[in-house]
């Protein structure tokens, strides 16, 4: 891939891929899905506290803890997964042939790498002395069957997390046409 075409999807601080290619993919994987009828599911993540932290140790620390935990979210995802770095300190991880159960069960399992994970500063900066991150989580077809519509309820799920304490995982539960609420430390189920 020439070096200017890979810039152009690609995240410049982070590697990871940028909000336009997940776009490019997202509607690719979604017709796919669409016409397999196979699920397809998305996590919206929002490092906590993350301003505070830029504020007390400076930009260039700021980007070295988004930089490693871009690296968290790539090694610890499958081969068909992509990672994008939606803006600022959000990311999007785009799960294909991944129903809402297996999501969330990803989703879990992110939050205590990232909680289990040292970073430099955090004792410092953070409430609990320990960065973490708050997770919104959407599926296809369950939740919403376009674009837009799945990352407005995954931006949703995400908000209710973070006005929840934050280091909670949020998901929309279209059946009962609630939002279920999980901190980390418990299990999370549809």
């Amino acid at each position: 891939m020439a070096e200017e075409e890979t810039l152009s999807i690609k995240d410049g601080l982070t590697g990871c891929f940028n909000r336009r290619k997940l776009r490019s993919d997202m509607k690719t994987e979604l017709a796919r899905a669409s016409r397999y009828e196979n699920p397809i599911s998305l996590l919206m993540i929002d490092i906590d506290w993350f301003k505070k932290y830029n504020d007390i140790h400076g930009h260039a620390k700021g980007d070295e803890l988004l930089t490693k935990m871009a690296s968290i979210f790539m090694d610890n995802a499958r081969v068909v997964d992509r990672v994008y770095r939606y803006g600022g300190e959000e990311f999007i991880i785009l799960l294909p042939e991944t129903d809402k159960v297996q999501a969330l069960s990803s989703a879990k399992r992110l939050q205590a790498l990232v909680e289990k994970t040292p970073f430099e500063g955090e004792k410092e900066s953070q409430p609990n002395e320990k960065v973490t991150v708050s997770i919104g989580v959407v599926s296809f077809p369950w939740d919403a069957t376009f674009q837009d519509e799945l990352l407005k309820i995954a931006h949703s799920a995400l908000q209710k997390a973070k006005q929840a304490g934050k280091n909670r995982i949020c998901y929309f539960d279209n059946i009962r046409n609630v939002y279920s609420l999980r901190p980390a430390s418990e299990n999370c189920s549809a």
